[in-house]
């Protein structure tokens, strides 16, 4: 019984590790996206809509998330 135990102790221990950096990995990559696709889409904006409409988008952003978050 105490080898049974101790081999899926083992077992958990080792799939947790996994997840873990799993999930570390995928935070990273989200992260890494937003920070490469931010200046671009930006851009786009700027020079679409001028810079004059920035702070009012990000307003509307800010709204919209409150609103979203609060739901």
């Amino acid at each position: 019984m105490g080898i049974l135990l101790a081999s899926w102790s083992a077992r958990f221990r080792s799939n947790r590790l996994a997840q873990l950096l799993g999930l570390l990995w995928l935070a990273y990559g989200v992260m890494a996206s937003y920070g490469l696709a931010r200046p671009a889409s930006e851009s786009l904006f700027l020079e679409t809509y001028g810079a004059k409409t920035l702070p009012w988008v990000w307003l509307a952003v800010a709204t919209g998330t409150a609103i979203v978050v609060g739901i």
